[in-house]
């Protein structure tokens, strides 16, 4: 990774740094969404088995 005063890089060197931070926010929001899309598939199919038990005997634990 390079690091260069902010004060001291040219337009075309701050456009680039903008794509490349645009670009990882991107791939960092994809992985996050995927997260809350797993995490939601994964509980809604736990609620879908558990409502699909059959009920517990009468008077058993």
């Amino acid at each position: 990774m390079k690091f260069v005063a902010l004060d001291r890089i040219t337009s075309e060197e701050t456009q680039a740094l903008a794509r490349g931070r645009a670009r990882k926010n991107w791939i960092v929001f994809g992985l996050l969404a995927a997260f809350v899309v797993g995490v939601f598939l994964i509980s809604f199919s736990h609620v879908r088995t558990e409502t699909n038990q059959s009920p517990p005997v009468a008077g058993s634990r």
